[in-house]
């Protein structure tokens, strides 16, 4: 399959999203219309303060079945966090164990208003505006790009690694909206840590939730691009972590929507070979670790032997091995372990 280049991918966005606004649906495949909505008195309304209320379940039934129609992924779990959200919990199961209550009008505006936003594929993130990630809820904006939950593993393993020797700060490469170096420093309160990301809007997120969960005396960010050879500064560490772009080009028409349309691109291209971006951090890497540092990464499931490759040819220049992979909830190797050897 022909690769495309990061201005054609921005203008298929732009064609898709005008799809979806005309049509309602899309014919992408899964990852893992507008109409202002009436609703009329029936068994499940009741009137509030002398105008009609809806239930709970009334809306999470009618919603369900329009976006099973409208191909929307997810269908059952978009409304269930729409409604939770208005709600004003972050338990969906609320949802259901309050089905029979009623909301008022400008309730069920919101919810309708949410809806809508997610018949044109905006993420359940944006619309909410914020995430779980491990223990924590995240503010979320777009087009910062939005942590997974395979992304947890990762920050386990890095913990791990933390508590066999004792490790006062870290360095993470593309931290987006600072999920992970947040996470590790709320486990570990004597930790420090360094993050950077190219996207302003990135950085700017991370310090919005760094001071949510008060870590921000802590965490150092940085604005920057790590294919820039940008200097962190002379100080060597025993842990770096990233997340970095790391999807094939190939695969890119084979997002969802959701992704596509609304996320970063640079956030998760990582081009041909989806190694454009770890490269750098490897290279980077072999200079700011410390003999016997470690490098955490999540990759692609075809990296692990692409990176074990590339590591042998310049094994000379930058001292580094792959020593050991982790796998995800699929059983697919994830997330990779690398030792600064010498």
């Amino acid at each position: 399959m022909n690769t495309i280049s990061a201005s054609s991918f921005k203008l298929l966005r732009y064609i898709n999203l005008k799809l979806l606004m005309c049509n309602g649906k899309c014919e992408f495949h899964t990852f893992c219309g507008y109409q202002r909505q009436t609703f009329t008195s029936n068994s499940n309304s009741s009137l509030v303060n002398g105008k009609i209320g809806v239930s709970v379940n009334e809306l999470f039934l009618k919603w369900k079945s329009t976006f099973i129609e409208s191909d929307v992924s997810e269908p059952v779990e978009s409304i269930q966090h729409i409604l939770a959200h208005v709600l004003k919990t972050r338990n969906i199961s609320i949802v259901h164990r309050q089905k029979n209550k009623i909301l008022l009008p400008e309730e069920v505006e919101r919810v309708t208003e949410y809806c809508q936003q997610r018949l044109k594929r905006v993420p359940i993130q944006y619309i909410i505006q914020e995430w779980d990630f491990r223990d924590l809820t995240l503010k979320m904006k777009p087009p910062v790009f939005i942590p997974r939950p395979e992304t947890e593993m990762l920050v386990d393993i890095v913990l791990s690694e933390i508590d066999c020797k004792p490790i006062n700060k870290i360095l993470e490469f593309c931290c987006g909206s600072g999920a992970i170096s947040i996470a590790l420093l709320k486990s570990r309160p004597l930790l420090r840590a360094i993050a950077l990301d190219k996207s302003i809007d990135a950085c700017k997120l991370t310090e919005t939730n760094a001071k949510l969960h008060c870590v921000l005396d802590r965490l150092k960010i940085i604005n920057c691009d790590i294919r820039d050879n940008v200097q962190i500064g002379m100080e060597k560490y025993d842990v770096i972590v990233s997340n970095p772009p790391y999807v094939f080009e190939k695969d890119l028409y084979n997002l969802q929507p959701e992704i596509k349309l609304y996320e970063d691109c640079d956030a998760f291209n990582g081009g041909v070979d989806g190694l454009a971006v770890i490269k750098p951090i490897l290279k980077a890497s072999s200079l700011l670790l410390n003999y016997q540092g470690k490098l955490f990464m999540e990759v692609d499931s075809r990296h692990p032997l692409l990176i074990t490759s590339w590591l042998q040819e310049n094994k000379n220049n930058l001292k580094l091995n792959l020593v050991k992979t982790h796998k995800d909830f699929c059983s697919k190797d994830r997330f990779v372990k690398i030792l600064k050897e010498y």
